[in-house]
């Protein structure tokens, strides 16, 4: 197949999805959303654990058979505009305004979506009540992480200073509220009021939305040091809490020293 029809298929694919997704109306599932069920109030912990294993492993989806919604998501938002961000670079002809028009949408409704911090910006992922401290008055580092990615790209393009505003909130806050110390070892929090559990992807997280801002935001000096200081410590300490195998636990609890393991897309 030449390079020109290699282009075609790409492009007519990405067309095709965009009609999808704005057709759905940016709506989706979540793995995890068997709570949304009403019939979830009704059922006892253990078997709304297993419901939720069942809607994450099943083949089938039988979330409109209960009753479960789709939902509109911050997390769902933020990647979205970092795609169609990406996606300028090969769309042509009359579908670029659409593509414009997604993004301005995308970060439009981010930037309403925000979470105020006691120092800054963030964003929930879940809008949802999940486990613990994940809620969707809460913001988390999911969610705020892939929102700071897609403010940094779109800052780079169109270099808007109200994004870097955004930008430099947000990293205000993952910093200073998101930033926790164990051991004289420092890792980032799932969300700010975590308190003695470490999760290992959520450091990665923090570690990839400040790259983001490092490589497309000119930030003030003085922050720049503290991300490149702070992201080395982090850095090492993912490092360290390595398997010999490559894979890294998904979560150790402080108070306990009990270690939770899952190998699947959290690495």
């Amino acid at each position: 197949m030449s390079d020109r029809n290699n282009s075609k298929l790409v492009m007519d694919s990405l067309i095709k999805l965009h009609r999808y997704i704005k057709k759905e109306k940016y709506a989706g599932w979540d793995p995890y959303d068997w709570y949304l069920s009403p019939l979830s109030k009704k059922l006892p912990k253990f078997v709304n654990f297993l419901m939720i294993q069942f809607g994450l492993y099943s083949p089938i989806n039988f979330r409109p058979f209960f009753g479960i919604r789709k939902h509109l998501s911050n997390k769902g938002f933020a990647i979205f505009a970092q795609a169609y961000i990406l996606s300028k670079n090969i769309i042509k002809g009359d579908i670029e305004k659409e593509f414009e028009h997604s993004i301005k949408y995308l970060l439009k409704t981010l930037e309403k979506n925000k979470l105020s911090t006691k120092r800054g910006i963030a964003w929930n992922s879940h809008y949802f009540k999940f486990v613990g401290t994940v809620r969707p008055d809460n913001p988390d580092i999911v969610g705020t992480t892939e929102a700071l990615k897609a403010f940094s790209m779109a800052y780079s393009v169109y270099g808007y200073e109200k994004y870097k505003k955004i930008c430099d909130k947000t990293v205000n806050s993952l910093l200073t509220e998101f930033v926790s110390e164990y051991n004289d070892e420092i890792y980032f929090k799932y969300t700010p009021d975590d308190i003695g559990r470490i999760i290992y992807n959520a450091s990665a997280l923090g570690l990839s939305g400040l790259s983001y801002y490092l490589k497309y935001v000119d930030g003030e000096k003085d922050i720049t040091d503290e991300i490149i200081s702070i992201g080395s410590r982090v850095t090492k300490f993912l490092l360290k809490n390595q398997k010999n195998s490559g894979v890294w636990d998904y979560s150790y609890n402080i108070f306990n020293k009990t270690t939770y393991t899952q190998i699947d897309y959290h690495q």
